[in-house]
């Protein structure tokens, strides 16, 4: 199940269990933890430079209709809990204005999903 946590600016994110698939550019492997319509938190099989600013693409599945291009900036970056993988956290944006609507449906759709 999913759960809504405060973050560090004291809005709600929401903690992903539905495994999203995405690419982040230059990574090997991105787990997507968490996310709200302006920021978002991965799992990295490598550590990244805040300050670092990467494409992220979030495929299409059976609760995603559509890809979803997403620039993303990295914030923070420490050592995860898995052994040899990095929580990453930062900040997002659509890459084309066309987008919004969709991250904004993603992140009602997981809202809703963490109710059920």
């Amino acid at each position: 199940m999913s759960k809504e946590t405060p973050n560090q600016r004291g809005s709600e994110r929401e903690e992903l269990a539905l495994h999203v698939a995405v690419e982040l550019d230059g990574v090997e492997e991105a787990i997507l933890l968490d996310l709200s319509d302006g920021g978002a938190k991965f799992m990295t099989s490598k550590a990244l430079e805040p300050g670092q600013s990467l494409l992220c693409l979030v495929r299409s599945s059976d609760q995603i209709p559509r890809d979803i291009s997403l620039l993303f900036k990295v914030a923070w970056c420490r050592p995860g809990v898995r052994l040899g993988y990095f929580d990453v956290g930062g900040r997002i944006a659509v890459k084309e204005e066309s987008m919004k609507d969709s991250l904004k449906q993603l992140v009602a759709k997981l809202s809703m999903r963490s109710y059920h």
